[in-house]
């Protein structure tokens, strides 16, 4: 109750900068925008949190926030390209793919005005099987019923992207579905999938649900049988500790990767800079904190695994 307290919190501190806006008489206040996900999701609350604290100085820098919704990292490493919005949260494997042109973004080629900013938390590969499946590790999932997300979101496009690693196609699976995390305890609990790969941070409460109706299980992810030349990066090493969900005995192995807050070279050095402050400040990272579980060690790593340059305005910081 506490976490969603302060996630409400942050979204009315989000909107409370927008409807005070105006500032002293004269003033033009800078309106910038960060690109999310859902409204039910945790970049959403994420963004507002960090707007809440640009925009309760919004008189003193003359900047104020605003969340926008999304459909997710793809959708705002595009809305960032087109220059439809000044930042934006997006997993960290693709902001890397989005600057090289490689995987999603192939077609569209390189984005050499992608920059970092932060990094936020952890997001780990997070497998979820049936009750009585066979399947107990990642390789297992070939042959198999496997729910990998909706077309065009973030973490489909790393299920593919770790299934291509494996040496898979579509043909050897026997079903990849494309629904959301808000169907998954009935399709798993009736049986309608072996399985789900998501990219996700915890605790999650779409992961709880499902764990509660029936006995699925976590399955570890490692991407062993894979040459290193083949494995898409950046990925670290990460775990899911047991202490995460009630009833998990044991925590689970897995890879990760790193939300991250992201813009382009022609954002304002001033509203990087205060963005790139509000996310390092201890405010928002107690609320964070409150949000989701992470380590900072593995964000740290993933963060340096990263080509991406950062922006000018971030780099004091």
């Amino acid at each position: 109750m506490r976490s969603l307290a302060l996630a409400i919190a942050a979204m009315l501190f989000a909107a409370l900068g927008l409807v005070a806006s105006a500032g002293r008489p004269g003033d033009d206040p800078l309106l910038v925008t960060i690109a999310t996900g859902s409204d039910t999701g945790v970049y959403y609350l994420v963004a507002g949190a960090l707007c809440g604290h640009v925009n309760e100085r919004r008189w003193r820098h003359g900047v104020r926030c605003a969340v926008e919704e999304s459909d997710g990292s793809i959708a705002n490493l595009r809305a960032l390209r087109s220059r439809e919005t000044d930042f934006a949260i997006v997993q960290s494997d693709l902001l890397q793919q989005a600057y090289d042109g490689s995987g999603p973004f192939e077609a569209v080629g390189r984005d050499m005005g992608l920059r970092s900013i932060a990094p936020f938390y952890a997001e780990p590969v997070t497998v979820l099987a049936r009750p009585n499946s066979s399947i107990a590790a990642f390789a297992d999932l070939k042959g198999k019923r496997v729910n990998i997300g909706p077309p065009g979101s973030g973490g489909r496009a790393t299920a593919n992207a770790l299934m291509q690693s494996m040496g898979w196609s579509q043909s050897d699976f026997a079903l990849l579905g494309d629904f959301g995390a808000a169907a998954l305890p009935d399709a798993l609990c009736a049986a309608e999938i072996d399985a789900a790969v998501m990219v996700i941070a915890h605790p999650n409460r779409a992961v709880e649900a499902t764990l509660l109706a029936c006995e699925t299980r976590l399955v570890p992810v490692d991407l062993g049988n894979s040459q290193p030349a083949e494995r898409p990066a950046p990925y670290a090493a990460h775990v899911i500790p047991s202490t995460s969900y009630p009833g998990l005995s044991a925590s689970v192995d897995t890879i990760a990767v790193v939300a991250t807050l992201a813009t382009t070279s022609s954002a304002t050095q001033r509203a990087t800079a205060l963005m790139a402050e509000a996310a390092a400040g201890a405010t928002f990272r107690g609320r964070l904190d409150d949000l989701v579980s992470s380590k900072p060690d593995t964000i740290d790593l993933l963060s340096s695994m990263i080509s991406v340059p950062r922006h000018i305005g971030a780099r004091a910081r």
